[in-house]
């Protein structure tokens, strides 16, 4: 008969029944600004507390929205209706005042370290691996659709925050476009940002939120794309809720391990009632 000891489990909060990998106990997994945000956007705000019209139904879960843009003219204009901005190319290492705006940066081959205030990072399978050890900003993973489930194992093992897809919805967003990017998550373990085409129907942004995507990604090349992304803040900001009894974008968080500081105890397997704790002697 096992004792209470027996029976005791050391753990850390998680959001879900996973098992924790090491990382997390470790404290390489970093929360950043950017994917605070997209969490709350998952969630939506609840409603007022009252009668009337005044309570409301507060506001419907969203999807976030990046920009990503070679000029910091474009960065700074694109701030405007982004949660988040992209630095591409010279903008990258020029730097530049964006204000209160959550500023990213994408890394070459040879590059290893964001400058500092850089809040994430989006770098590539043939980035230096250096800089996945990058402490200060959270990494995105780009990564295209053909990507091997072998691989998106793997990648759960890596400190990465989120996927990037390379390829953009080709025309209308099917359902098997819709499944291709969900594949990646699903095997990775992580939210998934999906690039989109100025040409996209803005209408169609609701299937991505239902879907369960945390984010959309929009290159801004000229002054016309800007009116694309001010178009697309407005149809996410407007967004119904989802139909009742669906959990909303936070699920994809919610099937993710909570991070785990340095310091803290290391998550354990529960051990079976039928199965001695050799660890307690």
């Amino acid at each position: 008969m096992q004792t209470e000891a027996h029976a005791r489990i050391c753990t850390v909060a998680v959001s879900a029944p996973t098992i924790l990998p090491a990382r997390f106990a470790l404290g390489r997994f970093t929360m950043s600004k950017l994917m605070d945000k997209l969490q709350r956007i998952s969630r939506g705000q609840p409603a007022r507390i009252g009668f009337g019209s005044a309570a409301g139904r507060g506001k419907a879960p969203g999807i976030g929205l990046l920009a990503e843009a070679e000029s910091l003219d474009l960065a700074a204009q694109a701030a405007e209706h982004a949660d988040a901005v992209v630095l591409l190319g010279a903008a990258a290492t020029a730097g530049g005042d964006l204000k209160n705006t959550i500023a990213g940066v994408e890394l070459g081959d040879d590059q290893a370290e964001a400058g500092e205030g850089t809040d994430f990072v989006i770098i590539e399978t043939s980035s230096d691996s250096s800089a996945l050890r990058a402490r200060e900003a959270a990494k995105l993973l780009r990564l295209p659709l053909d990507t091997p489930d072998a691989t998106l194992r793997g990648v759960s093992a890596l400190p990465v925050e989120a996927l990037v897809v390379v390829e953009p919805p080709k025309g209308r967003l099917s359902v098997a476009s819709l499944l291709g990017y969900l594949r990646l998550g699903a095997m990775a373990m992580r939210p998934v940002i999906v690039p989109l085409t100025p040409d996209f129907d803005a209408e169609q942004l609701v299937s991505i939120r239902d879907a369960g995507i945390a984010a959309v990604i929009l290159p801004v090349k000229s002054s016309g794309d800007v009116a694309v992304l001010k178009k697309l803040r407005e149809t996410i900001d407007a967004f119904p809720h989802p139909p009742k009894g669906k959990a909303g974008l936070d699920s994809v968080f919610a099937s993710l391990p909570t991070p785990v500081h340095v310091g803290r105890t290391p998550a354990e397997v529960p051990v079976p009632d039928d199965e001695p704790d050799e660890r307690l002697g």
